[in-house]
């Protein structure tokens, strides 16, 4: 069966093996005539910054949904951090076309801005995963350097049961360290429950905590130590590699040695 991929916004450059979606801002693109888990890609280019800052998540959402399991969303749009940086370095940048649209006809003209944090934290609301940068392909404003170009993927299965799944958290016993804030804020955007514990040696505390969630209806149990920094996709990695090998007993995350930055063991990312 042939695959379904859909240009939203195409323009004037039809991409080959694409179905080009409305030829000027992509506004055609919400909502979609394909049925949900049907499309195997959608690739938006400059489009996303067309809508209201309003419904910029309802879209997003929306082409998620049409998303087929192991489909792929590909958005691109001006990186605000990139203008803000290269304006403050006083950078001879286009500052108001990048953000306010060129006003070449009615319909060019900008309602929402982006950064890297802002688009990831919406693909990931949306249940993608696997969230990174992609790197240009075609002939289209994906290869401007103020171009952040953010992919992300359907699960094929669900990212993690609700209840099945745990994150529990060592902390010295002066409370939570500020590494800590990223994985608590990771755990919340995707609904793992979490624990903090007082305690950072296996026999103070963790031990005996793991033997308390086994006990239970757990399946996974993801452990982040005080000194340890966790961000929403390393997350979703570990996620992602207990689905993809249900019968390992552990499975670690990079590790630094103090001294330098060379990994002691990786986990890839693929």
């Amino acid at each position: 069966m042939p695959q379904v991929c859909l240009n939203i916004g195409a323009g004037s450059k039809p991409i080959e093996g694409y179905e080009s979606i409305d030829h000027k801002n992509g506004k055609e693109g919400m909502p979609l005539k394909h049925a949900d888990g049907s499309v195997d890609e959608i690739y938006a280019s400059h489009v996303l910054e067309h809508f209201s800052h309003k419904d910029i998540s309802s879209v997003v959402n929306h082409w998620a949904t049409k998303l087929a399991p192991g489909g792929r969303l590909r958005i691109a749009v001006p990186d605000f951090e990139w203008i803000c940086d290269n304006y403050r370095d006083g950078k001879p940048i286009n500052v108001q076309g990048y953000v306010m649209g060129g006003h070449i006809d009615g319909d060019d003209s900008h309602h929402s801005i982006f950064d890297r944090e802002e688009l990831t934290e919406l693909m990931v609301n949306a249940g993608l995963e696997r969230v990174g940068t992609f790197q240009a392909e075609h002939d289209d404003c994906t290869q401007l350097d103020v171009s952040l170009n953010l992919q992300g993927f359907k699960p094929v299965k669900r990212l993690t049961e609700i209840g099945k799944t745990v994150a529990l958290l060592s902390a010295p016993r002066f409370g939570p360290t500020i590494h800590m804030r990223c994985a608590i804020h990771a755990f919340s955007l995707l609904k793992i429950p979490y624990r903090v514990m007082q305690g950072v040696y296996w026999n103070q505390v963790l031990s005996s905590v793991i033997e308390e969630e086994l006990k239970k209806d757990t399946e996974f149990i993801i452990m982040v130590d005080f000194d340890s920094v966790f961000d929403v996709q390393d997350v979703m990695e570990l996620c992602r590699l207990m689905r993809a090998f249900p019968d390992a007993d552990a499975i670690c995350p990079m590790q630094m040695k103090r001294s330098d930055d060379v990994p002691l063991f990786g986990m890839p990312r693929t």
